[in-house]
């Protein structure tokens, strides 16, 4: 699940984890079981942030010049909450999958 696809519960669950600073709770919002779920679950997170990335350059771009960029920025702005917001859950992403890692047993001397 990207933060795109949240309900609107599971959005305000999110926001209080962040102003919280709570990854266990935003741990509990990502749904991926094992590993391969969790690389397409990545790859697809990586895909939506890089798409938003581009959406903020080019929003960026469009802001310069005369005229009335107003509502540009306030867009921008959104776009950049929203990537702050992506980058809080892939850190609770990464914790998650760490947690779930089952330990190498050592080696034998």
């Amino acid at each position: 699940m990207n933060i795109t696809e949240f309900t609107h519960g599971q959005m305000d669950a999110f926001r209080a984890a962040i102003a919280g600073n709570n990854l266990e709770k935003i741990v509990d919002l990502i749904s991926f079981e094992d590993r391969d779920d969790y690389i397409a679950w990545r790859k697809r997170w990586r895909q939506d942030y890089r798409n938003l990335s581009d959406t903020i350059r080019r929003l960026k771009a469009s802001c310069k010049g005369p005229g009335d960029h107003s509502i540009d920025q306030m867009r921008r702005h959104g776009c950049r909450v929203t990537a702050r917001a992506m980058m809080v859950l892939r850190a609770a992403s990464k914790a998650k999958a760490r947690a779930s890692r089952v330990p190498k047993p050592p080696l034998a001397a």
